[in-house]
């Protein structure tokens, strides 16, 4: 593990490297506000107290983040990649950290919810569900006009749902289609008719929508 003072002369020979290569005073007084926190594996971790943790955006900027990232790579046995937080201790770096792994956990819960809202069986078999309830609340479902009418206005929710899982990443055609079978089959066995007919029925409409 790298010595305090070995960090410090670190810190300083990028800073003088940096200074060396361009003239750019904001850039400078942000490099001489900023604290070299720790070196951790490949990250070197630099700090600024609050009251100056504005400037750490004149470290931000492409052409002046690109330039001191050579420079790291020159001054460093190793490549080093610079974090920059706010605080300048320790503690204030595993604060940086804990925000930053609670964002990437969030992040992570939020795609698997994505995934799940999103993924074909989920949206087929909600759809199913919504199927299965209106049509043991249709009145007089027993009489076949009743369940032709049924199916027609189901129809218009076949659509859309295929239009989402169109939109559904890492799933073949052939598995959505399948999924789309077994959709039609289910409302086929709602109204009583062969899942063909229904199939039929549904192209009649897209065909009629798109027309």
């Amino acid at each position: 593990m790298i010595s305090p003072e070995k960090l410090q002369a670190l810190w300083e020979e990028i800073k003088r490297r940096v200074k060396d290569a361009e003239m750019n005073r904001p850039l400078w007084s942000a490099l001489d506000a900023a604290k070299v926190v720790t070196l951790e594996g490949t990250t070197l971790v630099i700090g600024f107290e609050p009251h100056e943790y504005h400037l750490a955006g004149h470290l931000e900027t492409a052409q002046n983040r690109n330039l001191v990232d050579r420079i790291l790579q020159t001054v460093a046995t190793k490549p080093l990649q610079m974090v920059i937080i706010e605080g300048t201790r320790m503690e204030d770096y595993q604060a940086h950290k804990a925000r930053e792994e609670a964002m990437r956990e969030a992040a992570r819960k939020e795609r698997e919810q994505y995934r799940e809202r999103h993924d074909s069986g989920r949206i087929l078999g909600d759809l199913g569900y919504q199927f299965h309830h209106r049509y043991s609340n249709l009145p007089h479902r027993s009489l076949v006009q009743m369940r032709a009418k049924f199916l027609l206005e189901s129809l218009a929710d076949l659509a859309q749902a295929e239009e989402e899982i169109k939109k559904v990443e890492d799933e073949t055609e052939e598995a959505k289609l399948r999924q789309m079978s077994r959709a039609i089959e289910r409302l086929a066995s709602l109204v009583d008719m062969p899942p063909v007919l229904v199939a039929l029925e549904f192209e009649r409409y897209k065909h009629q929508r798109a027309s």
